[in-house]
């Protein structure tokens, strides 16, 4: 007798109620804090204000415009970085104000 419960199944139905319900960007920004706050290393973390993710594109607010500057020079890098630790390629943009 096979399982009613699959696990497949719930997977799916997970996956259609995320979209359903517009949660895909919000968890997927969470995802992406997550993985920031892990990657980019203290000296970046004290400097961010926020990182919101939307559509593809994530949005960086820092405090300070020299590593404002600095990091617009090395975003395909950080995209590059965060896309691998994320294992897809949900960042298409990075904006750094």
């Amino acid at each position: 007798m096979s399982n009613p419960f699959n696990q497949t199944d719930i997977k799916k139905a997970l996956a259609k109620l995320v979209e359903a319900y517009g949660l895909t960007d919000r968890l997927q920004e969470a995802e992406i804090k997550k993985i920031w706050e892990r990657s980019m290393g203290p000296f970046i973390i004290k400097h961010t204000r926020s990182v919101m993710f939307k559509n593809g594109k994530l949005t960086v607010f820092v405090n300070s415009s020299v590593i404002r500057a600095e990091m617009n020079m090395v975003k395909s890098s950080i995209m590059e970085k965060l896309n691998a630790e994320l294992k897809k390629n949900i960042i298409r943009q990075i904006e750094i104000f």
